[in-house]
C-alpha cells in the first residue's frame, strides 16, 4: 500500500514526500533508484498531446501540410483517389473473383 502512497506522491510532483515513503520498505538505494525512475516518467513529454493537436485541426490543414511535406521532399502528393485505387488493386490480387 505504501508503494502505491509513493507512486502518486511522486505523480503529484511531490517528490520529498514520495521518497519519505519509498524509504519505509526498501534500502535507500532502490528508494533512490525508484525515486529517480518515476522523477525520468514524470518529465518526459506529453506525446499524446502533440498527436491531439496535430489530429485536432481542419483536413484542409492537415492535407495542406501533407503537400507542404511532400513538396518538400520532392515526392508527389498521394491522392486519396490513388490510393483507394492502390488499396482496391491489392485486394483483387489477394482474391481474384
Amino acid at each position: 500500500m505504501r508503494q502505491n502512497l509513493a507512486l502518486v506522491l511522486g505523480l503529484q510532483g511531490k517528490f520529498d514526500e514520495a521518497e519519505v515513503v519509498f524509504k519505509r520498505d526498501m534500502s535507500p538505494a532502490d528508494a533512490t533508484a525508484n525515486l529517480a525512475y518515476l522523477k525520468q516518467s514524470v518529465s518526459q513529454p506529453n506525446s499524446w498531446a502533440a498527436i491531439k493537436s496535430q489530429d485536432g485541426k481542419p483536413k484542409a490543414q492537415a492535407q495542406s501540410r501533407a503537400v507542404k511535406n511532400a513538396a518538400a521532399s520532392n515526392a508527389a502528393p498521394a491522392s486519396p483517389s490513388r490510393e483507394a485505387e492502390s488499396a482496391k488493386r491489392v485486394s483483387e490480387a489477394k482474391d481474384p473473383r
